[in-house]
Formats: C-alpha cells, sequence, structure tokens
C-alpha cells in the first residue's frame, strides 16, 4: 500500500511503518554457542552441556529442522542460539 498524498489514511501509514522499524530494530539478538546434546526429551526438546562453560540449558529444534526432518541424537555437536532474557533456554540450529 503506498501512502497517498494529501489523504489521512497515507500519513496514519507513514507513522505506523515507522513504528513497526523501531520495533524491530529494539529486538535484541540471540548469544551463538557450540554444545553437545545430553539427553533427548519429549517434544523435540534436549538438554545440551556448552563447550566453553559446561553449563546444561533446556533446547528446542529450530523451524528448519523440524521441517527437514534432521534427526538429533544424544552425543551430536550442534550450534545453539541462546536467548538473552532466559540463559538457560535456547534453540538448536545446526548439527555438527
Amino acid at each position: 500500500m503506498t501512502p497517498l498524498i494529501g489523504s489521512n489514511v497515507g500519513r496514519r501509514y507513514i507513522i505506523l511503518s515507522k513504528i513497526r522499524m523501531e520495533i524491530l530494530m529494539a529486538k535484541e539478538e540471540s548469544i551463538k554457542a557450540e554444545g553437545k546434546v545430553l539427553e533427548s526429551l519429549p517434544n523435540a526438546c534436549f538438554k545440551v552441556s556448552l563447550v566453553e562453560t559446561n553449563h546444561v540449558i533446556l533446547c528446542h529444534l529450530c523451524g528448519k529442522m523440524r521441517k527437514n526432518k534432521i534427526r538429533v541424537l544424544p552425543g551430536d555437536e550442534v550450534d545453539v542460539e541462546i536467548s538473552p532474557y532466559d540463559l538457560t533456554k535456547g534453540r538448536i540450529t545446526k548439527r555438527k
């Protein structure tokens, strides 16, 4: 939808698009780390031990891994994205 010059609808559209850009820019990025799968849990969840710190976090599979049916087994090395809000939860993004 292109804003119309001189119309009230166009001004609202521009304001809303600026607000959306600010919301998208305000989102914090996740922390990337490497880990090793310790245990497989129900609902595509896993207990993963981080290589650098030996912390154990709860991870779930990312959407692309579920969609392409990539199997993750205990003992696999994986890349993990950790939530900046809760450092005990993360997402498995890649299997090595």
